[in-house]
């Protein structure tokens, strides 16, 4: 940033960071803390722990897809982790029937 000195600039970095930070902690708790938890004996599937503790949230809105990123399509993202992330809203679609 120019006629910024150095502590002004390390003092962006660290609140672009907490900021970011904020951010990802947002969408992540959103999609993956308020589901059930898994008690010590049971042992689920890949695909059921997928479907049942995490959630995708509103993948149909493209303003919500933009600004989450796609990251909220957590279920699609766990049970295809490779795919594209702007695919997920489709499959996500096709999940919930």
């Amino acid at each position: 940033v120019s006629g910024l000195g150095f502590w002004q600039c390390y003092g962006l970095h660290w609140v672009s960071l907490w900021v970011a930070g904020q951010y990802l902690f947002g969408h992540f708790s959103l999609s993956h803390t308020h589901t059930d938890t898994v008690d010590e004996d049971k042992f689920k599937n890949w695909v059921e722990f997928a479907v049942h503790h995490t959630v995708d949230i509103n993948p149909q809105n493209p303003l919500i897809n933009w600004v989450m990123g796609y990251l909220n399509c957590q279920v699609v993202h766990h049970l295809f982790p490779n795919m594209p992330q702007y695919k997920q809203p489709e499959v996500s679609k096709r999940l919930g029937r």
